[in-house]
């Protein structure tokens, strides 16, 4: 089951099964700078799957900005979240997903 990304706060956690398929596994528990996922990303990629390699949360802080490019599908490992900076350390996201070409 795929479940559309939504933004309507800091944290998102979604329980979504990962399927076996060619995606970028993002393992880090941290990011402290500006990152791009999707075809022009850093790695380059349409799929992306949160798998953080110790506890189960990817944070963006220190003022770091995660932009997803449009026709990018985020994934999430089982018990895996992703929050946008803190009460301390600020983060933003920008998903550049249009009707035609979404973010998923």
């Amino acid at each position: 089951m795929i479940r559309h990304l939504r933004v309507p706060g800091v944290a998102l956690a979604m329980m979504v099964p990962v399927i076996a398929h060619a995606c970028t596994s993002i393992t880090a528990t941290a990011i402290t700078s500006n990152t791009t996922w999707g075809p022009s990303g850093s790695p380059p990629d349409t799929c992306y799957v949160v798998s953080p390699s110790s506890g189960s949360t990817l944070t963006f802080q220190n003022g770091a900005t995660l932009t997803v490019q449009p026709n990018t599908v985020i994934k999430f490992a089982t018990g895996a979240s992703l929050v946008i900076g803190g009460a301390s350390t600020p983060g933003s996201l920008v998903a550049n997903g249009t009707a035609s070409q979404a973010v998923v």
